[in-house]
């Protein structure tokens, strides 16, 4: 029995990461690095 509750919390805690990292939400990696890249690729094609 202890061992499926830490399978089910590995899994859960699996999920959680995934979802943090590579989520649609404003508050994950992937959503910020690409806003960071998009400001970036502005400031560079800017005319002076």
């Amino acid at each position: 029995m202890k061992q499926i509750l830490v399978m089910l919390a590995t899994v859960i805690l699996g999920l959680f990461l995934f979802d943090l990292v590579c989520g649609d939400q404003p508050g994950s990696v992937m959503s910020t690095v690409k806003t960071v890249w998009d400001c970036e690729i502005q400031a560079r094609t800017r005319e002076p």
